[in-house]
């Protein structure tokens, strides 16, 4: 059994590990047992269900790798999903699980079933995996049943198609994922709606970064944020490109910013004029501005100035 052509790379403290077509399975487990620091396993290539069988001794003889990242379309299939999750039960140590654009619909459930066990994970990226509203219920679920062993702070599930209900099941589950400080849902057809679900699942987390570009929110789903970004004592961060924020939008953020913890905004490409800027003029603000393109990132010193 070979890992051919370069699909499973290893960085360790020592640098660059480079398991290639002429190295086996059983070598590769001697290479773990000698260089046991390894923490990163990184799929670039396509697997076929043998060497997916392989990683995942791999991951099992190691207790030490702590972050496994597949690449796009790189364990596509309910065969080698399911053989891969087997190898990272085995491996306590798990701190990150990136598996992006495989096609997980279908298996999302294997990982769900997965969560309670890692303890110590706390970055999980499925994002571009076509999980839509019952798969991206089924993957909180999952989340929720890791209770007071959770240690997730970052969940990136953006290009899910999740929709707008799919943003309800996250919403009402938010204030029960205590750990979560950095959350993703861009591109999921959110809309108004969405933002009101989201919106009222922050105001009772702990989140400080939110990212929700690429959702058509409008000038209402901003309107919705801002009321409760108001009573936030968390949230210092907020991505909201591509939403179809019209200037009026931008002026209830800036009259919002003075009043709370938040630092950065972002708001390229909206529908934002310059005089949807004016309001913060008091800011370092860093901008490169077209008629297509605006890119503000507010950087409130004046704020810092004020606690001083």
């Amino acid at each position: 059994m070979c890992i051919r052509d370069s699909i499973l790379l290893m960085w360790g403290s020592e640098g660059y590990t480079h398991f290639d077509k002429d190295l086996t399975v059983d070598q590769s487990l001697k290479a773990l047992a000698m260089k046991h620091e390894i923490s990163y396993s990184i799929i670039t290539r396509a697997l076929s269900l043998e060497q997916i069988v392989g990683l995942a001794q791999i991951l099992k003889a190691s207790k030490k790798i702590k972050h496994l990242i597949c690449g796009p379309k790189t364990i596509q299939g309910f065969d080698k999903i399911s053989q891969l999750i087997e190898g990272i039960k085995s491996n306590v140590a798990m701190e990150s699980l990136i598996i992006k654009q495989n096609q997980l619909s279908r298996n999302v459930g294997v990982i769900s079933e997965l969560l309670p066990v890692m303890s110590q994970l706390k970055a999980l990226d499925l994002s571009s995996n076509e999980l839509g509203t019952e798969g991206v219920l089924v993957l909180i679920q999952g989340i929720l049943a890791m209770k007071k062993s959770c240690s997730l702070k970052m969940l990136n599930i953006s290009s899910n198609d999740m929709g707008t209900q799919g943003m309800k099941y996250l919403a009402d589950a938010l204030p029960s994922i205590h750990s979560l400080k950095r959350l993703y849902v861009d591109s999921n057809r959110l809309g108004m709606k969405g933002a009101r679900h989201l919106s009222i699942g922050v105001k009772d987390s702990g989140i400080q970064m939110l990212s929700l570009n690429g959702n058509g929110i409008g000038a209402q789903g901003v309107k919705y944020l801002c009321e409760v970004l108001e009573k936030s004592d968390s949230v210092r961060e907020l991505h909201m490109q591509s939403n179809d924020i019209p200037t009026e939008g931008a002026k209830l953020v800036a009259e919002l910013i003075e009043r709370t913890r938040l630092r950065v905004l972002t708001l390229p490409q909206n529908r934002i004029g310059l005089d949807g800027i004016r309001p913060v003029s008091y800011t370092h603000l860093r901008a490169h501005e077209t008629s297509l393109h605006l890119v503000c990132r507010l950087l409130l010193e004046k704020k810092k100035k004020k606690k001083k």
